[in-house]
């Protein structure tokens, strides 16, 4: 994958994005949502970590 932000690739194929410190509001927050997606909740990172680009399943750890 091209990307802009550090990454890496496991032995499975699965690519993982670094997800950076910061503050960010979570949620619908122009109301074209799904009703459970308001209010927003304002988000603090407070930890770097690596988050996988798709859902990882069961498969991947048998």
């Amino acid at each position: 994958m091209n990307m802009n932000r550090p990454s890496f690739e496991d032995s499975f194929g699965g690519t993982y994005l670094l997800v950076e410190p910061g503050l960010f509001n979570i949620g619908d927050e122009v109301g074209s949502g799904h009703p459970n997606e308001q209010p927003t909740v304002p988000v603090d990172i407070s930890e770097p970590f690596f988050m996988g680009v798709r859902p990882v399943t069961q498969a991947h750890w048998t």
